[in-house]
This record gives structure tokens, C-alpha cells and sequence, in this order.
């Protein structure tokens, strides 16, 4: 139900941002689930362990000491290590499925378009064929991957010319936690080699 009424925003703000002739050849929501890779598990440890030794300084800082008062100070500076452990122990897990859980990838036969609803604002990300200089693909064991769109390098003197802005290709379009990873790599690979011709 909120797949469907997520699917029916985004597809009403998209409807406005498409090109003349411009058709959905693919579109889909990332795969929602936690995937730990590579580093996630040191940096859960150790968000982990700083996480509880700041909520001890913190803990201890606060109780009475018997030279006499409370360390408000101390209390006060374990603060920001107790909210950076707390970020790297769980906080980047929740962010990530947030930022997983409103976005949704589209490949037209044109370009490629990431929208994502940032605090209610739709926002696009978006490269024509054409501009993407290269195309990476990462599969890890589960058969979930990702795919990067790398823009070609700016040419100044457009910007000069005002013919496109900075922002327009200085963005790099990552679809995360996607299936089918060979195949959507096949298929824009495919579109970006007709486009080139």
C-alpha cells in the first residue's frame, strides 16, 4: 500500500519532468533490506565500543563526586562522541534505509533518473546517455548490486556559454540495492551505444 501511493507520487512529479518523446523503458524501488558489506560490520564495532565508553565518561561525569560536585563539563564534552557513536553504531543503518525507502530509479530511452522525496520535495537526479562516460556494476553474494553512472568531464566552455550548468553533469548517479544488476547494466549500456550513433 505505501509502495503504491509512493509509486503514484512519484509517477505525477515525473510526468512534468520527462523530455518530448521521452518513454519509462524501466523503473523500480531498491531492494529494502539490510545488506552488511565490507566495512559496515568494523564500523559497527567500533561505533559500537565508542558508542558505550561515552555513555560511561558521560554516566560518570554526572554522578556526585566525593572531592565534591559534578563534572558538568566532562559530561558536556562526551556529548558529541556519545552522538558519533551512536551515529556509526545505528544511526547510518537508519539513514540509509530512510534514503533507500524514498527513491526510485528510472531509465527511459534517453536518460537515466534517480527522484528522490527529500522531506516531501521531490528532487531528480538525472544523466542523458550521451553525457555517461562510464558504467560500473557491483553484485555482491546475495544478487544485489549497484550501478554507477559516471559523467563525462565538464567542458568549461559550456558553462562559459551558458549552454549547461555545473550541476547539470557533476553528479555522479548511483542506483543502490537493485536486482537483475547484469541485465539493467545490459540494457543502458545497450541505449547509450544507439544514442552515441
Amino acid at each position: 500500500m505505501e509502495d503504491a501511493f509512493k509509486l503514484r507520487q512519484f509517477d505525477e512529479a515525473l510526468s512534468g519532468y520527462l523530455l518530448n518523446g521521452e518513454k519509462i523503458l524501466w523503473k523500480s524501488f531498491p531492494v529494502r533490506k539490510f545488506f552488511f558489506e565490507g566495512m559496515d560490520w568494523y564500523i559497527t564495532i567500533i561505533g559500537l565500543f565508542s558508542f558505550l565508553f561515552s555513555l560511561f565518561m558521560a554516566l560518570d561525569s554526572i554522578r556526585y563526586h566525593p572531592r565534591g560536585g559534578r563534572d558538568i563539563f566532562g559530561f558536556v564534552m562526551s556529548l558529541p562522541f556519545l552522538l558519533a557513536g551512536f551515529y556509526l553504531f545505528v544511526g547510518r543503518l537508519i539513514y540509509r534505509y530512510n534514503k533507500l525507502a524514498n527513491v526510485l530509479y528510472v531509465i527511459t530511452n534517453k536518460r537515466v533518473i534517480q527522484v528522490e522525496n527529500f522531506l516531501g520535495r521531490i528532487l531528480f537526479k538525472s544523466l542523458k546517455f550521451e553525457e555517461i562516460s562510464e558504467i560500473e556494476r557491483k553484485i555482491s553474494q546475495n544478487g544485489v548490486g549497484k550501478i554507477y553512472f559516471k559523467p563525462r568531464w565538464l567542458d568549461l566552455r559550456d558553462v562559459k556559454d551558458k549552454k549547461r550548468s555545473i550541476k547539470d553533469v557533476s553528479t555522479i548517479i548511483i542506483f543502490y540495492n537493485i536486482e537483475n544488476v547484469e541485465g539493467i547494466y545490459l540494457m543502458v549500456a545497450d541505449l547509450k551505444r544507439k544514442n552515441e550513433n
